[in-house]
């Protein structure tokens, strides 16, 4: 403990400068959703916003509900125009897991 009649520490100006003020940068812009597919037919059209984990995992379970599909549904991915697109699948393809989470190839996901 320093004596009572020691200045307190302050930081040498040129060494370690004052942070410097800056204006919060604008939240980047979110793109248009695409047109309703349906045409206004009576079918609904859901949309998700999901994370991938670090092991490819992505949660969407209710988008899989809203698409009728379900745990150990298999699931298949293709890459068309820069998205990537999951469709169900007969054979081959990765199964849905419990919960509604897919895993995404690490083929599609360095695409």
């Amino acid at each position: 403990m320093p004596p009572p009649d020691c200045p307190s520490e302050q930081p040498i100006a040129a060494l370690i400068p004052a942070a410097l003020a800056r204006p919060r940068p604008e939240p980047a812009p979110v793109g248009d959703l695409p047109p309703d597919p349906s045409g206004g037919d009576g079918d609904a059209t859901a949309y998700a916003c999901a994370r991938l984990n670090p092991s490819g995992v992505i949660r969407a379970g209710k988008v899989l509900t809203a698409l009728g599909w379900t745990p150990h549904d298999r699931v298949a991915f293709t890459v068309e125009h820069g998205c990537i697109v999951a469709a169900l699948a007969e054979h081959g393809g990765r199964p849905i897991g419990a919960g509604g989470s897919l895993v995404l190839p690490i083929a599609a996901r360095r695409m």
